[in-house]
């Protein structure tokens, strides 16, 4: 085994500068490129949780013949949600915010015929709307994805499969949308 410390003696002092200047360098581009590259605390868990209340919802409605009557109400009535997503009677998400469920990012009831329903995250930070934009979920959850909208403070914009704006959400066009934060909602059938 070599010996370090006898090496590291040996060294004149200005190289031991530059050494160690280096190592410290390369620390901190490490630190650097560990936290950008991580995301942000509760994302996959929050997207995990849409995942997993979109195929409880299917279940609960596979006899039905569309979704009349749900919305966030029916969803907590009903005992749908997944575990870990109601709170004192609300259903929230892993980032602590609340989660609309039915029509459009209020939740809307759903009506007669309708065969599809929204799942929507509302007042989340630039990081948070940009990572959830662009979630991938499971191929098995994709071939039940109709669309994404997302909802800034002056426009709201949707992303569809092989549409004007094309499913999977562009990363350089949802940071540009979420730049301020705001809202992402699901649309599935």
């Amino acid at each position: 085994m070599p010996d370090f410390i006898g090496y590291w003696s040996k060294l004149p002092r200005k190289k031991k500068i530059y050494a160690a200047a280096g190592g410290g360098f390369l620390l901190l581009i490490l630190t650097a490129g560990y936290f950008i590259g991580r995301s942000t605390p509760g994302i996959e868990t929050a997207a995990r949780q849409t995942a997993e209340l979109a195929d409880n919802i299917r279940r609960h409605y596979s006899q039905k013949p569309g979704y009349w009557g749900l919305n966030t109400a029916s969803v907590l009535k009903d005992g749908i949600a997944p575990q870990g997503m109601t709170t004192e009677g609300k259903l929230l998400n892993a980032l602590g915010l609340p989660v609309s469920v039915g029509a459009g990012f209020e939740g809307g009831i759903i009506m007669p015929g309708i065969r599809s329903f929204d799942i929507a995250f509302d007042g989340l930070s630039a990081a948070e709307c940009r990572e959830l934009a662009v979630y991938s979920f499971s191929d098995r959850q994709n071939l039940g994805l109709i669309s994404v909208s997302i909802k800034n403070n002056s426009r709201t914009e949707t992303f569809s499969w092989g549409g004007e704006n094309p499913l999977p959400v562009n990363p350089d066009r949802a940071k540009a949308l979420c730049r301020k934060g705001g809202g992402v909602l699901w649309r599935f059938e």
